[in-house]
């Protein structure tokens, strides 16, 4: 999954610079979804997915899906899948 990860966050620094990569649950992942990020779970802190996922995310704030992309992780925290989208 290392090789995957990099990727991803290569992906993410070549985005947009008002875009950002992110992770949320494949159940919400729909163009226009709007969610407040809170703050990262313990869980999330020693996760592999962490950069991606959480460390570009400010608390407080509410983001809006603009794209859902194809690809999908499994997430410890939900022990369920999370999609990547761009908010």
């Amino acid at each position: 999954m290392g090789g995957r990860l990099k990727k991803l966050q290569l992906k993410q620094r070549l985005s947009k610079d008002n875009t950002i990569i992110t992770l949320v649950n494949s159940n919400v992942a729909k163009n226009g979804y709007k969610f407040v990020f809170e703050k990262p779970s313990e869980i999330c802190l020693t996760c592999n997915l962490r950069k991606v996922c959480v460390e570009r995310l400010e608390q407080g704030r509410i983001y809006e899906i603009i794209k859902v992309r194809d690809k999908k992780h499994f997430c410890k925290l939900l022990n369920d899948f999370v999609s990547v989208v761009e908010v």
